[in-house]
């Protein structure tokens, strides 16, 4: 008896075969291809509800008024019908980057580049929810309360939303 191994995102899977039982290799590569396409399709799900829940946290915590701006890339998640809904019942503008520009997203790369050298890369996290843990508060008690940022007049982004919503804004 001999045994095949297939190895996906899945894991890993052995075939076993004998004179008797060949492996059939097309089938076996008709069962990778279905298999790689499951875990697609699994990872889109999962990254459309990770993206829905991520939007209600924020709703709910920054209660923003109506005509705010919701700017994403062109990922699934952010197009998937729910989270369009989500957006449009919130009172969004929604804005998405335009096909193969990496300018529409300079401020999220910038924001994913001091996340990364001032946070991230300064750690070494042993679970998800320690590194979710510190992210978390990473952005709201580092990056958007204290960090200045030269594009909001030196001033942390809740300063400058304050002033922004202020009556005679600055």
């Amino acid at each position: 008896m001999s045994t095949n191994t297939v190895v996906n995102d899945l894991g890993t899977y052995s075939l076993k075969s004998s004179p008797d039982y060949p492996v059939d290799h097309r089938q076996e590569e008709k069962l990778t291809r279905s298999l790689e396409l499951a875990c697609r399709v699994l990872r889109t799900a999962v990254a459309r509800l990770q993206a829905l829940g991520t939007l209600e946290r924020a709703l709910a915590t920054r209660q923003p008024a109506a005509g705010w701006i919701h700017h994403s890339d062109r990922g699934g998640q952010y197009a998937s019908a729910a989270y369009v809904a989500r957006l449009e019942a919130a009172g969004a503008r929604i804005s998405m980057s335009r096909k193969g520009n990496p300018y529409d997203n300079a401020r999220a790369e910038s924001f994913f580049k001091t996340l990364k050298s001032e946070e991230v890369e300064l750690q070494e996290y042993q679970t998800v929810e320690e590194a979710a843990e510190h992210i978390g508060h990473f952005i709201e008690a580092v990056y958007n309360a204290k960090r200045l940022h030269s594009s909001l007049g030196y001033r942390p982004p809740n300063e400058f939303e304050a002033a922004q919503a202020a009556p005679g804004k600055d």
